[in-house]
């Protein structure tokens, strides 16, 4: 380099710094991301599968445990990575006759070390009388 270009030994290193130091920051960054993402779908698929039991438990020709095995099915469906939930149906007493299906377990963590996110989802349908 010559005296009056104005360049000094370390012009140029933003960039490497940048890549070091970034990938310590962004590839972290967006696993929390992702991982979040994978998350929040596994809980709506869950409050979803719960919903839909409940409304087939509710139905006149069924029970509240037929409502728990189709929510079981559906999220085994969905999620095949999270055998651990379990689907327990009931009917609940009261003024209106209603359907509950609860989901419990854990949902796995997929990227990120920290275990298991523990789920307890209940879906609710207004039993159907008989035609």
């Amino acid at each position: 380099m010559s005296e009056g270009s104005g360049l000094s030994d370390d012009d140029g290193t933003a960039i490497a710094e940048f890549v070091m130091v970034g990938a310590f920051v962004l590839i972290p960054l967006f696993l929390a991301i992702l991982q979040l993402a994978l998350v929040l779908y596994s809980r709506n698929i869950v409050v979803a599968s719960a919903a839909v039991g409940a409304r087939k438990g509710a139905s006149a020709d069924s029970t509240a445990a037929l409502g728990a095995s189709a929510a079981c099915d559906s999220i085994r469906t969905a999620l095949p990575k999270a055998p651990g939930l379990t689907c327990t149906g009931a009917d609940v007493a009261g003024p209106v006759g209603l359907v509950e299906v609860r989901v419990r377990g854990p949902v796995p963590m997929f990227f990120l070390p920290f275990g298991e996110i523990s789920l307890d989802i209940t879906g609710h349908a207004v039993k159907e009388g008989a035609p």
